[in-house]
């Protein structure tokens, strides 16, 4: 199922915390390199599914515990987001072969989450050094 902003936007409104919102890009990116994320979200680097061995998907332990070591609760629904809906497709089916059963992808992003939510929707964890 795919979501909108609208959908997104009342579900951070209002904060909830489900269905959980998981954002597949590099924690740099998720933390305020490039404007931070979703108030709310969780991230899962879309790169952590891989096996840097045999570059496939790890396996559905290694997978589990990825989620599970960023807060994601397979059990409960969950929609997710990366910066143009790409790679949070990727995570979307990991968890889909998890056994998630209620999830959903955020297709505009944070792409256009950070055009179109109010500041206050956007979190920026990253320390900005002044002296650089």
């Amino acid at each position: 199922m795919i979501k909108s902003y609208n959908d997104i936007l009342n579900l951070v409104s209002i904060n909830s915390k489900e269905p959980q919102l998981v954002d597949a890009r590099p924690p740099s990116l998720f933390n305020g390199a490039n404007a931070g994320h979703i108030r709310g979200s969780l991230n899962v680097p879309y790169s952590q599914l891989f096996d840097q061995t045999n570059q496939g998907l790890k396996s559905n332990d290694e997978l589990k515990k990825v989620f599970t070591g960023a807060g994601v609760n397979l059990s409960k629904s969950s929609i997710y987001s990366c910066q143009t809906g790409t790679t949070a497709s990727a995570l979307a089916f990991a968890a889909h072969i998890l056994g998630q059963e209620s999830l959903s992808v955020y297709n505009g992003s944070f792409g256009e989450w950070k055009e179109l939510a109010p500041p206050e929707f956007i979190v920026c964890d990253q320390l900005v050094n002044p002296a650089a």
